[in-house]
């Protein structure tokens, strides 16, 4: 699922259709030399004398900033819970692959200790290939783990690092 910001003029529909009409009445005037404020103003003269007032045209515009607004309103609301949620799921991945770096690096640590030796000519003994095994397993477990996880708390790693808090029985 893709989330990215809401187009913001999709949902300012009410303000963009008075925007349009605007501009074409203005170019309308420009092109056509069609005085149209004179016009609406004579109109305006002319349903006064029949016995029309001006508050129907202000209750009018009234309503169309009432539109805008909430417009504006609902838009801001809905990139706000966008964003929100964004924000939670890159935190998410953040203290995942903070938790994964931390248990791979602490194997391969290990595991640069006894190649180390190795090379140095020194002889595991069965003590140290069982430990590296188990330490295997238990990345593997540590790592199943945070696959399964059902709820995501943050851990302190150390050093103001937060990884994902989980238990691996041992």
């Amino acid at each position: 699922m893709k989330f990215s910001k809401p187009d913001f003029l999709s949902h300012m529909t009410v303000t963009l259709a008075a925007a349009l009409i605007g501009t074409l009445l203005v170019l309308l005037d420009i092109y056509l030399g069609l005085d149209l404020f004179g016009l609406l103003i004579s109109n305006i003269a002319e349903f006064h004398k029949n016995d029309y007032e001006i508050d129907e045209f202000i209750l009018f515009a009234i309503i169309i900033l009432i539109g805008a607004s909430i417009d504006t309103v609902w838009y801001r609301i809905e990139l706000k819970k966008r964003n929100e949620i964004i924000d939670d799921r890159l935190h998410t991945m953040q203290l995942t692959m903070t938790s994964v770096n931390d248990i791979v690096n602490n194997l391969l640590t290990n595991m640069q200790f006894i190649q180390f030796k190795a090379e140095q000519g020194i002889v595991l003994d069965h003590e140290e290939i069982k430990l590296l095994d188990t330490q295997i397993k238990e990345t593997a477990e540590k790592i199943q783990k945070i696959h399964e996880l059902e709820e995501i708390l943050d851990r302190d790693l150390g050093q103001g690092i937060s990884g994902l808090q989980f238990d691996v029985a041992r």
